[in-house]
């Protein structure tokens, strides 16, 4: 038997469906879980790479296991992280780093914090309707590289938008275009903050 989930106007991913588990060709997760949970990204990414959204979807789907398995075990679920979502500037021959700020903080799980991020970066593009014509660029994981050092390994083209997950699975976003000719670089990304301590933790 399966159910379905109407979509809410402002989720970004929606559970889109829930079966009882099968026990056969399953991820470990899924064998332990009572219900079968997939998730599909809102239709306003519609114009992200289709491999940025599966990854997405499937970090999501992550955090959902991990969470329903602590239920199941009557254990409260614990977040020994936050993330937040940070957007940096700077222009080409002036400053070395980027002057980043905090769009959000205290964020719980990565799939939450990537998500958010994806959506902020869709809404820079939403009024001048120019998201379907950019193009993508994947910057490949490198092993033991976090955000914000890994977001200096991004270079694109002007009006091309380069997308990649740290080693801990954190989103990076960077574009580049000429602004009163000098070249403007823009990233967005995704950080993991220190872990929150808990009740009768020193």
């Amino acid at each position: 038997m399966s159910t379905t989930k109407k979509r809410k106007a402002d989720a970004e991913v929606e559970v889109v469906a829930s079966k009882k588990a099968m026990t056969s060709n399953t991820s470990k997760q899924e064998e332990i879980a009572l219900y079968q949970v997939s998730a599909k990204c809102h239709p306003k990414f519609e114009n992200f790479p289709i491999g940025l959204k599966n990854l997405l979807q499937h970090q999501c789907q992550t955090a959902l296991y991990t969470h329903m398995a602590n239920l199941q075990s009557g254990a409260i679920p614990e977040y020994k992280e936050t993330f937040s979502v940070m957007v940096g500037t700077r222009t080409r021959s002036e400053t070395i780093g980027f002057h980043s700020t905090v769009n959000v903080a205290g964020i719980l799980d990565v799939s939450i914090a990537n998500i958010m991020l994806l959506d902020l970066v869709a809404a820079c593009y939403d009024k001048n309707q120019e998201m379907n014509k950019k193009g993508f660029v994947k910057l490949e994981t490198e092993t033991g590289l976090l955000n914000s050092k890994f977001i200096e390994l991004h270079c694109v083209r002007q009006r091309e938008l380069s997308w990649g997950l740290d080693d801990e699975g954190c989103l990076s976003m960077y574009t580049a275009g000429v602004q009163e000719k000098k070249l403007k670089e823009r990233v967005w990304y995704v950080i993991k903050r220190d872990r929150i301590k808990h009740q009768g933790e020193v």
